[in-house]
Formats: C-alpha cells, sequence, structure tokens
C-alpha cells in the first residue's frame, strides 16, 4: 500500500508540474490578448446565415464563410466530410504547426438547433476563429489543431466522427479543449465563467488540473469570475470517451433562448464575451507554450500575491502588497471612494448607492477587475 500511495503521489506530482508555468502572470500575455476583436460583425454573419441544421442553405453557408475566413489569415484548411441520411455534413480542419506534432485540439460546433444559433454556437465560433488569428503569428512548442464541428446537435455526429478517424499512432494529443456557448446574456448574470472537466474518466485528476489551471489564467486576465463545472453534452464527450484529456469553456450566466429562435444577436452581452475569448487566448498561449511567453518562470511573482474577494458589502483583501483601489459606475465614471495606496485587508463600500460597479485593485505588477453590485 506504501508504495502505491507514493506511486500516486509521484503521478500527480509529475501532472501538476505539466501544468505548473500555467501559474504565473506575464504582462506580454495581458497586452497580446487586448488584439482580440469585437465579435459584433462576426455574430452578425452568423444569425444572418439563419438555421444551420442538415439540408438548410444556413448549414452550407456558414461553413464555406468560415473557410473563406481561415484561409485569409493563411491557413490551410482540410474539409471533412461524414453522412448524415442523405446529407453530406463536413468538419473543418487547420492547424497550426509547432515545433513538435504533440498537439492541442480545440474545437467548436457550428451548426444549430432551430434557431439561428448566435449564441450556440456562434460564440464558441467566434472564440475559436480568434485564437487561430492571434496564435497564427507566433512561433509554438506544441501544434494547435482547429476544428470546426458539424452535427453537434445530433449526438455530437461531426467530433465522433473525427475522432473515430484519428490515428492514434501518429496524432498524439495532449488536450482537447472545447468552446461551446460562450454568451454572455443580456440582463443576466454576466460576472462568471465555467471552467469545464471530466469528472468520470481515468483522466479526471489530470483534467481537474486542466480546469485549475484555466481558473487561474481567467483570474490573471480577465474580470470573470472562474467556476469549475463538469464536462456535459457538447464535443469533448466523444474524445473523453476514447480516453483523451479533455476541458472546456461555458458560459455562466442562463440562457433562456437555448435551442430556440430567439438565439439572436440582441440577446448577447458582449463585454463578458470578449473577456471570455481573452482568457481563451491566454489559456492557449500558456498551453501551446508559445514563443510570447518564453522564459516563463513557474511561481508567481511574489509582487503578483494579491487576492481579492467581495462579500456583497466590502472587499477582503488577502496579501501584503501596497495597490491603488479605485470604482467606476456602469458608464465608466470614476467614483471616489478612496485612492491612494493602501495595504488595508478590508475595504466597505456601504456607501454606495445600489447598482453595478467595477473595481479595480492595481499593484506594481498586477492588476484585478471586478464587476460587483450593491443591493439598493
Amino acid at each position: 500500500m506504501g508504495r502505491l500511495k507514493r506511486g500516486i503521489s509521484i503521478l500527480f506530482l509529475l501532472m501538476s508540474a505539466n501544468f505548473a508555468f500555467a501559474q504565473a502572470y506575464d504582462q506580454k500575455v495581458a497586452d497580446y490578448i487586448l488584439k482580440v476583436e469585437h465579435p459584433l460583425t462576426f455574430l452578425q454573419k452568423i444569425e444572418k446565415f439563419g438555421i444551420k441544421e442538415p439540408g438548410k442553405k444556413g448549414l452550407d453557408s456558414t461553413f464555406f464563410w468560415l473557410k473563406e475566413l481561415i484561409e485569409k489569415d493563411g491557413y490551410k484548411t482540410v474539409t471533412q466530410n461524414f453522412v448524415y441520411g442523405t446529407d453530406t455534413l463536413r468538419n473543418l480542419l487547420f492547424s497550426k504547426k509547432g515545433d513538435i506534432d504533440s498537439c492541442i485540439i480545440i474545437g467548436a460546433h457550428y451548426d444549430s438547433k432551430i434557431g439561428a444559433g448566435v449564441n450556440d454556437n456562434g460564440t464558441g465560433n467566434f472564440a475559436l476563429y480568434q485564437i487561430a488569428k492571434l496564435l497564427k503569428p507566433l512561433q509554438t512548442k506544441y501544434t494547435v489543431r482547429f476544428v470546426f464541428f458539424s452535427g453537434e446537435e445530433i449526438d455530437y455526429l461531426g467530433s465522433r466522427y473525427f475522432v473515430k478517424t484519428l490515428n492514434k499512432d501518429l496524432v498524439k494529443i495532449k488536450f482537447m479543449l472545447n468552446l461551446d456557448q460562450l454568451g454572455g446574456t443580456k440582463d443576466q448574470d454576466n460576472t462568471g465563467i465555467k471552467c469545464e472537466r471530466d469528472e468520470v474518466s481515468s483522466k479526471k485528476v489530470e483534467s481537474n488540473l486542466l480546469a485549475e489551471s484555466m481558473s487561474k489564467i481567467y483570474s490573471f486576465y480577465t474580470n470573470l469570475n472562474p467556476v469549475i463545472t463538469p464536462a456535459y453534452s457538447s464535443d469533448y464527450l466523444p474524445f473523453r470517451d476514447s480516453g483523451y484529456l479533455i476541458s472546456g469553456i461555458y458560459q455562466y450566466s442562463s440562457f433562456p433562448y437555448y435551442h430556440s429562435e430567439n438565439d439572436l444577436l440582441r440577446y448577447i452581452e458582449f463585454n463578458s464575451l470578449v473577456s471570455t475569448t481573452k482568457g481563451a487566448v491566454a489559456f492557449v498561449l500558456y498551453h501551446s507554450q508559445s514563443q510570447i511567453i518564453s522564459g516563463i518562470v513557474a511561481n508567481r511573482p511574489k509582487s503578483q500575491n494579491l487576492n481579492v474577494y467581495f462579500t456583497g458589502s466590502a472587499f477582503v483583501i488577502a496579501g501584503n502588497e501596497t495597490y491603488e483601489f479605485s470604482v467606476f459606475d456602469n458608464l465608466g465614471r470614476e467614483i471616489s471612494i478612496e485612492k491612494e495606496l493602501i495595504s488595508d485587508n478590508k475595504v466597505s463600500v456601504q456607501q454606495l448607492k445600489g447598482g453595478v460597479y467595477y473595481a479595480n485593485f492595481k499593484t506594481k505588477t498586477q492588476s484585478i477587475n471586478i464587476k460587483f453590485f450593491v443591493q439598493p
């Protein structure tokens, strides 16, 4: 039993070491993800194409448009055809070559159910496109393989076919990252983001580490509050069931227009979608070991040791760093509460009127942005 426990401990340490570099903040990454574009134009096109079900014109139109976009950015694409009834469906494949062939697979389905699928899954398509576009000019250690899947709404047909036809001897997969319905939703709580993990297979311990790494990256580079949740009902499941390591990103807010004719642009909250996409880009920059973070240290610098929690009436600050504190209202106007270099471990906001606000805690090397709500 002692040998077994020691073996498990060593394995856990080795797996932890594989993700250790993702625990460090890097200003170069923070600067680079500012290149993420606004999603309006992209999602307008998704809505215009309409329903993306087998046999519908919108499905084919979306495929060819995505293919054109990707090829304009310098990628060579491969079309993977598979049959569903009397229809031929298509996965769209392309790759960012790394120094080694071991790869990360990033997938997002482009088909929809009933409606135009602006959120489910135009938002995932947007994030995948942004990752691919921003990764293209960078040198990476690991190859990144991108897939726009079709048939996700029909029992994951596209991803099942992709996994079934994989040559496991040639394609060495680090993990599969799934991007599905990233939101946010207007008039809903968009303060969080779900970082998904496998909780059932033999890879669940590694998947949890991967989700924790994603969670830390979202905490470092966005104002979203990450929540780790189970992988559920999307294209990563065929990968999981075939023995591959998986993780995924899913919106935190509820979406009442799921699988309906009202899955439209007017219900999308753009700010949280941009933040979600920035976090996804940062996550891939780290785990592909792109040149932008070459030389990154494994441990978080001491000057980064500041954690902030909102209790409903005050911010609780864990850490010994001196910081600058600012508050802004929902229109971006700065509110005078206390703006000076301080090191208190608690900052009250009880004096604010009811409403939505944004707080910023800034040290010499770290900036933490938190959206918070004060009860009327």
